[in-house]
């Protein structure tokens, strides 16, 4: 329902390209920033095209460049960042990956289709305050196993009266202001 309602003044747009790539999916990343917000701060709604597959029994895909010269100015579309040529180079890329802040993570392919994401530690600890934060409104049990964790949830406890409105880039924002001061 987001998607379609985001998509709506692109309607012309996705007929066009239906007629010029008939039997595909299109996948896209739907934002909606009060609906459902996300552990990457994210201000407005958007659509970010991801990928656009053939509907056939053998995996096949539109090109990234294709997808580009159809949608661009009108759909974002995912961020190429770089060709990885080494089984070395792939293990550098995801050990500082991995290390990145306000960063969720990346999608890697290989040069057969093979798929696999790479989230940053950043992401799943952020994630991981989410799902504390229905519990300690339940007043359960939540651990912290480093001095940070424990930090922010008596954090989370003291403030308590935010959790219920808050998303989680807004508790992230408040935490670190409170923190630096």
């Amino acid at each position: 329902k987001w998607g379609a309602e985001l998509l709506e003044k692109h309607t012309q747009l996705l007929k066009d390209f239906f007629l010029k790539y008939p039997n595909t999916t299109l996948l896209f990343e739907v934002i909606k920033h009060k609906e459902d917000p996300h552990i990457v701060d994210a201000s407005k709604d958007d659509i970010v095209l991801l990928d656009c597959i053939k509907n056939e029994e053998t995996f096949s895909k539109i090109s990234l460049d294709d997808l580009r010269w159809f949608f661009l100015k009108n759909i974002k579309i995912k961020e190429f960042v770089k060709i990885i040529d080494s089984r070395s180079e792939l293990d550098t890329f995801i050990k500082v990956a991995k290390d990145e802040i306000n960063t969720e993570g990346y999608v890697v392919e290989d040069s057969n289709g093979y798929i696999f994401k790479v989230k940053t530690e950043w992401y799943f600890f952020w994630k991981k305050v989410r799902n504390w934060t229905p519990k300690i409104l339940k007043e359960e049990k939540v651990v912290g196993y480093t001095q940070e964790e424990s930090d922010l949830i008596n954090w989370l406890k003291k403030n308590k009266h935010l959790l219920d409105t808050s998303s989680i880039p807004q508790l992230r924002n408040l935490y670190e202001k409170e923190s630096l001061s």
